[in-house]
């Protein structure tokens, strides 16, 4: 089984507002993308399309929302939705991530 690689961030989005986070430079088909997304609070999260849900957690004053999905060759930017008082996003890539079961490779390579 091949180890995941780092391939590189994207720029860190933030605002009040809609935001457009762009993609790593350096991606192609089949990296995964790892979008990381903070805000004062997650009234009603609208995952964007393409992405699947990983993890959400929420308290009183922030909510942290992380999904993943593999790039196609057409990947420039990500829309997020919902926005609040302040939102900020950003989108991770790495390569050679097991394209059936990516979240518990991604997690057992991490964690080894």
């Amino acid at each position: 089984m091949t180890i995941p690689t780092y391939v590189a961030a994207g720029t860190y989005t933030s605002g009040t507002a809609g935001l457009t986070v762009p993609m790593p430079a350096g991606i192609t088909t089949d990296d995964f993308l790892l979008l990381i997304v903070e805000s004062d609070t997650f009234s009603s999260w609208n995952t964007p399309t393409g992405y699947m849900d990983a993890y959400t957690s929420q308290d009183s004053n922030t909510a942290m929302h992380v999904c993943w999905k593999f790039a196609t060759a057409s990947e420039t930017s990500v829309s997020i939705t919902d926005a609040r008082e302040h939102t900020s996003a950003l989108v991770l890539a790495y390569r050679g991530v097991y394209l059936n079961n990516p979240m518990n490779q991604f997690i057992m390579t991490a964690l080894c």
